[in-house]
């Protein structure tokens, strides 16, 4: 089961670290899903 990222929601069985992972994964996961709609976006115009 995956740690919730807001403090006040905290699972107690996680600790600092996989939530920081994890938060730093979601972050990595929205860029490259945000360059790739780009990256269609600019195929299909052109």
């Amino acid at each position: 089961m995956r740690c919730s990222l807001r403090k006040e929601d905290t699972d107690p069985d996680c600790d600092g670290g996989r939530e920081h992972a994890e938060a730093i994964g979601i972050c990595i996961d929205e860029l490259v899903l945000e360059y790739l709609r780009g990256e269609t976006m600019m195929i299909a115009a052109g």
